[in-house]
């Protein structure tokens, strides 16, 4: 279900929203026999945006409503939000711009109460623009609402949005003034954002120039005016000749040395391109089209019946097990595809560890107990850090999954959470598996890294550890590792704790 949701998303993305929607009903089609969960809920947000894009608007309500009653409680008010904010936009775009407003405002209450100011920015955007075309003052108002969360959050894309808006509504409106004003303020955050070092290197050049053009100037007026001195002034200029040559030498010299420095970034830049295009290919060779090939030939012995029922329910056994390690390598390869295009998206908050370990704990129980692994909990109450509550669910998942794949039969895995220096968590996964080689100690969170297989053959792409260093150098965090072949791996993270 979640890999048809993920396609649909990519065909979104590139606006091919018919052949998103075919996607988003093959997994409403598998997920009818599921228990609810949140990815109904967004299968019901994909399908309602589809349908709004494409004109099919009973349809885009349809699923909006559908998905805004199922998840009417705390835990699910984020979709919640969205579901509503999509509902409206419905709305507007049929013309009731009075129930979309009301939608809307509904949304903005709801998320000033959960205290989620991405959303809230959201739908005091989408307020401004409802507002927009028939009553301007009360749009340029949630603009400027808009505009004060974007700055207490110290969100530069959101501060520069509700500028961006700001600006085009004064225009629209004839005062070109405070439109001027929004514009000049838009542009100095984005100048300041994105290019605050390029402006100091051409603030100090222009400043040596000046300096240079100066000193030039007080020299030619002393020259003309003291002729007397013109023996020393001659000498003054083949002395300020040679400064200037060596100036000009200096330049060049810098210059190449610059050039030069351009270039060995540039080519350790196109050789990480080249090994992000190798892992990928490696991946997508290796890893996607070996299970493919084992679907492939059980299904022409089938074919074929030259399969006994009870050769085919072993060989079935093995397919689903390799199917669902090849979703998990699909899924993390989209995952990290994504980072790259994006950065990595992040939405910090104050986060319990307990809760995080304890609830992927219980979702790789059962991966455990095939191995007959114990898995032993040492966690400091009361505990809370402040991250990315996704990046920490992710972090503790694969950790815990590479223990268990790296553990023998009957093995024990042990996790501790504790309070450490520096107004920091740190956390440790201990494990009684195989070891890492201490030449693969150095490389292991980097895209170098060769993948292994674990005790019971299980198979990764050792992109995971890839990403966990991401997801934790953007939450200020360290990570790292410990191993002694044969007797076991401890891994480490730090994030910062909660105040």
């Amino acid at each position: 279900m979640e890999s048809y949701i993920t396609l649909g998303e990519v065909y979104a993305f590139r606006r091919n929203y018919q052949r998103a929607i075919a996607y988003y009903k093959q997994a409403e089609a598998i997920g009818t026999s599921l228990p609810f969960s949140s990815l109904k809920l967004n299968t019901c947000l994909n399908f309602g945006t589809a349908y709004r894009e494409t004109g099919e608007l009973s349809k885009a309500i349809y699923y909006f409503e559908k998905g805004i009653s199922q998840s009417n409680y705390p835990e699910m008010m984020g979709l919640n939000i969205s579901l509503t904010n999509g509902l409206a936009q419905v709305y507007a775009k049929s013309g009731a711009i009075a129930k979309a407003i009301e939608l809307q405002k509904g949304a903005l209450m709801k998320s000033r109460k959960i205290s989620n100011s991405l959303r809230e920015f959201q739908s005091l955007m989408a307020l401004a623009e409802s507002y927009s075309p028939s009553h301007p003052a009360i749009a340029l108002n949630y603009f400027q609402q808009a505009l004060i969360v974007g700055q207490t959050k110290k969100a530069n894309k959101q501060i520069l949005e509700a500028l961006s808006h700001i600006a085009a509504l004064h225009e629209k409106s004839g005062d070109y003034k405070a439109a001027y004003l929004a514009r000049t303020k838009q542009y100095s955050i984005a100048d300041s954002f994105y290019f605050k070092d390029i402006s100091i290197k051409i603030s100090n050049l222009q400043a040596q120039y000046e300096l240079t053009k100066s000193q030039a100037k007080v020299e030619q007026l002393k020259f003309v005016n003291s002729k007397q001195l013109l023996e020393q002034k001659i000498m003054f200029w083949i002395i300020s000749g040679s400064i200037a040559l060596l100036l000009i030498l200096g330049a060049y010299f810098f210059k190449i040395r610059n050039l030069n420095r351009r270039m060995n970034k540039a080519n350790a830049d196109l050789i990480q391109s080249n090994n992000v295009k190798d892992k990928l290919f490696s991946i997508l060779g290796h890893d996607l089209k070996s299970p493919l090939g084992s679907i492939l030939s059980f299904l022409e012995l089938v074919n074929r019946g030259w399969l006994s029922e009870e050769e085919k329910s072993l060989m079935l056994i093995k397919l689903e097990s390799q199917c669902s390690t090849t979703l998990d390598t699909l899924n993390l390869i989209l995952r990290w595809g994504q980072m790259q295009l994006k950065g990595v998206m992040i939405q910090q908050s104050d986060v319990s560890p307990e809760k995080a370990i304890s609830r992927n704990v219980l979702l790789l129980k059962e991966m455990a107990a095939q191995k007959s692994i114990s898995i032993e909990q040492n966690i400091e109450p009361g505990l809370q850090v402040f991250c990315d509550a996704d990046h920490l669910d992710f972090l503790v998942r694969n950790i815990l999954s590479n223990a268990i794949k790296f553990t023998p039969v009957g093995g024990i895995i042990h996790i501790s959470v504790q309070a450490y220096q520096n107004n920091q968590v740190i956390f440790q996964f201990r494990d009684s598996g195989i070891g890492i080689e201490p030449s693969r100690l150095e490389s292991i969170f980097s895209l170098n890294n060769v993948s292994t297989v674990g005790t019971n053959n299980e198979k990764g792409t050792s992109l995971g550890l890839v990403v966990c260093k991401e997801f934790i150098s953007a939450n200020a965090g360290n990570i790292w590792v410990e191993s002694i072949i044969g007797e076991g791996s401890k891994f480490f993270f730090t994030l910062l704790r909660s105040i």
